[in-house]
């Protein structure tokens, strides 16, 4: 039995061509060298138990702790400035 092609096909139907276009992901993931000489803050991948997102928005891209929340999970991105900092 076969599955049927459409329900694994991205639902864009509700977007202009030049949406969708912007929707793709030209070339997939690129390497990023890890920047050298990060000064990493002490509480680095420190747990920062539950917070809600007033208190989220303190470790944004101009802290020296930068966190991400993801679907409700925090990341400790400090380490990847170069990414998530001011010039990300």
């Amino acid at each position: 039995r076969r599955s049927d092609p459409s329900a694994s096909a991205p639902a864009v139907d509700q977007y202009s061509p030049t949406e969708t276009a912007g929707l793709s992901i030209k070339d997939g993931h690129q390497y990023m060298p890890r920047p050298q000489n990060v000064r990493l803050p002490k509480n680095f991948r420190h747990p920062i138990g539950v917070i809600d997102a007033k208190a989220l928005s303190k470790y944004g891209c101009d802290a020296p702790r930068i966190l991400v929340s993801v679907y409700g999970d925090i990341f400790d991105v400090s380490d990847r400035p170069d990414k998530y900092g001011p010039d990300g």
